[in-house]
């Protein structure tokens, strides 16, 4: 054998143990990814390392400030139910108040169906001219003045009809003039014109005012109404006050 040869085998045996102690580490690659990769000072593997995500820390909310002012156009789904006690109303007109002796003791009751901003009012009261009166009322307000997280104050508006009221009723008739005449003297002559004749039932009568509603957590409450004065229309102006507590 020649020195050549000799030093070829000698060549393949060195791949050959290379390659023998490549297969024997084979299984030390199919250890856990833990394993592989954690171990303590002296070579040995140490128990897999397992590290947690903690969970977001819960938000505090923003506390709500009182008194706050919103605008809100139809309101929730929460409806509540009221029993109103018409108690009293207030002539802005004193003058008128006394001259036709306006009653403003108008004792009387009904119910309201609201969610704040949209409900139905109804009921009975005894009128400014001592008569029964009836109405069915839309309320709509919009506008909410929160005072504590308990009060709140709606303003908007309110409409609908009423009856038991009446209006003048009205004949053809004269009125009497006078003209002077020579000496100091009068000569009475008479105009066509129409002349009041009594009074005759309105009907159902259309009707709006402001209203302010007062609650305290949907337990009780105040409501204001308060309607212009339309003498043309033969109305007077007034502020009444209604007492509500839930049902």
């Amino acid at each position: 054998m020649t020195r050549k040869t000799k030093y070829r085998l000698k060549q393949l045996g060195a791949v050959a143990m290379a390659m023998i102690t490549g297969l024997e580490a084979l299984p030390a690659f199919a250890q856990s990814h833990a394993e592989r990769n954690v171990s303590d000072s002296t070579g040995q593997p140490q128990a897999a390392v397992v590290s947690y995500v903690p969970d977001p820390m819960p938000q505090t909310p923003t506390p709500t400030l009182y008194p706050r002012v919103s605008l809100q156009a139809l309101g929730s789904k929460d409806f509540h139910l009221y029993v109103d006690l018409n108690l009293h109303a207030y002539h802005f007109d004193r003058t008128a108040k006394k001259e036709n002796d306006f009653n403003e003791n108008n004792w009387g009751g009904g119910l309201e169906y609201t969610n704040d901003v949209v409900g139905v009012m109804a009921g009975y009261y005894r009128n400014s001219i001592w008569r029964p009166s009836w109405y069915l009322l839309a309320r709509y307000t919009p506008v909410q003045l929160d005072i504590t997280s308990k009060d709140r104050v709606n303003v908007g508006i309110v409409a609908g009809g009423l009856s038991g009221y009446t209006k003048t009723a009205y004949t053809q008739g004269y009125t009497i003039g006078y003209t002077p005449e020579p000496g100091g003297g009068r000569l009475p002559f008479l105009t066509p014109a129409r002349v009041p004749n009594g009074t005759t039932p309105r009907g159902i009568m259309p009707a709006a005012g402001l209203l302010v509603s007062y609650e305290h957590n949907h337990e009780w409450g105040v409501n204001l109404i308060a309607v212009p004065n339309l003498k043309s229309a033969g109305i007077y102006g007034f502020l009444g006050f209604q007492g509500r507590v839930a049902f």
